[in-house]
């Protein structure tokens, strides 16, 4: 899912490349992975370039994870954080499904248009969010790994989970199997059944968990008190039932 750096002959203030790839150069070479930025510091190195959030958001498309102060909380509301690279936009022979076409389509189709690490869906989304920066279409192998560019290795994963999958370290199978041998009879029944249908259901109380850590910190604290008031009235000591 994530790929190699740009080749160090190419420049972001090349004018004669395209801005997509210009942008994608300048996050790599100046801010670098990791860091913030803001709208303010890309606008002045692209100075009189119009649409240069659209740019931000194609980037998305290839798999690029820029965070926002919706998806990370740390952040100021003018704050982006670059957190992983995506594909090699640079490269003119890389290509990636695009918003509305079949391949990326058929993908999310068959993913049932949420992410298959977390379960997150495009329903649960914010409002104001667009559905491409919430669900992403990422490559199971990188093309700069030798994957291929076909459905079999196409996968839907949401924002945070991508940047966590590109970061994370490849699993022992035989790790996998002795945690597997440490569950119970019943627990070995349902990881099976997850396993089969390739889904792992999330129950009422885990997507409110999930949608909870989606608020704003300050909405967090409002909620928290919501709920710890309501769990109080319920207690017969502070006239529950």
């Amino acid at each position: 899912m994530g790929t190699e750096g740009p080749s160090r002959h190419l420049r972001w203030d090349d004018e004669s490349l395209g801005v997509r790839k210009r942008v994608a150069l300048w996050l790599s070479r100046e801010v670098g992975d990791g860091n913030v930025f803001t709208m303010d510091q890309l606008r002045e190195a692209f100075p009189g370039v119009a649409q240069l959030d659209r740019r931000l958001r194609d980037l998305r498309n290839d798999g690029w994870v820029i965070d926002t102060a919706r998806s990370d909380s740390s952040l100021h509301p003018n704050e982006m954080r670059f957190a992983a690279r995506g594909l090699p936009v640079w490269e003119s022979s890389v290509r990636f499904p695009r918003r509305g076409s079949a391949l990326r389509d058929e993908v999310l189709k068959r993913d049932g248009f949420a992410c298959t690490h977390c379960g997150l869906s495009v329903a649960e989304a914010p409002s104001s969010a667009p559905a491409e920066v919430v669900l992403e279409v990422a490559h199971i192998t990188s093309l700069a790994a030798g994957g291929s560019g076909g459905l079999e290795n196409m996968i839907t994963l949401c924002a945070n989970c991508h940047r966590l999958l590109d970061h994370a370290k490849p699993v022992d199978p035989d790790s996998v199997l002795q945690q597997v041998d440490d569950l119970s009879e019943d627990e070995r029944s349902l990881l099976l059944a997850w396993m089969v249908l390739d889904q792992r259901p999330f129950s009422p109380v885990e997507r409110a968990w999930a949608a909870y850590r989606r608020l704003r910190p300050a909405e967090r604290k409002a909620v928290t008190r919501r709920v710890a008031e309501a769990v109080r009235d319920q207690i017969p000591l502070y006239g529950g039932t």
